[in-house]
C-alpha cells in the first residue's frame, strides 16, 4: 500500500487559500502515466521547478509527498 516512484515534475505551480502556501504539480512518470497532484508546500521541495526528477511517496495511489531525488 506504500508506494515510491521516480518521476519528473512537469509542471509546479504554487498558490495559496486563505493565506496557506500550496502546490499543483503536474507528474510524468518513465511508463508515460501523467497524473495532476495538489499537496500542501511542505510536501514539496522548496526550490522545485518543471523539468527536475523527484521521488513520489504514496499511501494507496495517493500521492502524499513529493522529494528530491536520492543522489
Amino acid at each position: 500500500m506504500l508506494g515510491e516512484r521516480e518521476a519528473v515534475a512537469a509542471d509546479v505551480r504554487p498558490y495559496t487559500v486563505h493565506g496557506v502556501p500550496h502546490v499543483e504539480l503536474v507528474l510524468r512518470y518513465p511508463d508515460g502515466e501523467a497524473e495532476t497532484v495538489r499537496l500542501g508546500a511542505e510536501s514539496v521541495p522548496p526550490d522545485l521547478r518543471a523539468g527536475q526528477r523527484v521521488m513520489v511517496r504514496s499511501v494507496m495511489r495517493t500521492v502524499v509527498e513529493v522529494l528530491a531525488p536520492p543522489t
